[in-house]
């Protein structure tokens, strides 16, 4: 019974993080942080996974955010930092550049370099009293 609970409960939780990341995504995140309203669809895609799991500390900052309204809102000065920014963006480009042919490099490597199970013949994949059989009657030949 507890289980069950347990179970049902983790079901709504994830049914309610799913309904409310899409719409963090589509509006709350613009309100949460100004910088957001500009972004685009693969960034909205991207914050659906985090904001289903993080869904109540998103609401909880989504409703401060709306409360205080825009000028209070911390992120709203970007310009002391938006150069920055540009500069972090091309570092990340660089690394998903590098790094993606690398790790496919390294998990190519580890695929080949495993020891497998030996390969299936006719003879292995049927039942022991099959085999018996059919070795008495090839004997029987």
């Amino acid at each position: 019974m507890i289980v069950e609970f347990l179970v049902q409960s983790v079901q709504l939780y994830a049914i309610v993080g799913l309904l409310f990341s899409l719409a963090f995504a589509w509006k709350g995140a613009a309100v949460v942080d100004p910088v957001a309203s500009h972004a685009t669809l693969g960034f909205r895609v991207l914050l659906l996974p985090g904001a289903a799991l993080l869904w109540p500390l998103l609401a909880h900052r989504w409703w401060k955010a709306a409360l205080a309204g825009p000028a209070d809102i911390p992120g709203d000065h970007t310009e002391r930092w938006q150069q920055g920014s540009e500069k972090l963006r091309s570092i990340a480009l660089v690394m998903w550049i590098v790094l993606t042919p690398l790790l496919g490099a390294v998990l190519l490597f580890a695929m080949l370099s495993r020891e497998g199970a030996a390969p299936a013949t006719r003879d292995a994949l049927q039942l022991p009293e099959i085999r018996a059989t059919n070795e008495g009657s090839e004997d029987a030949r």
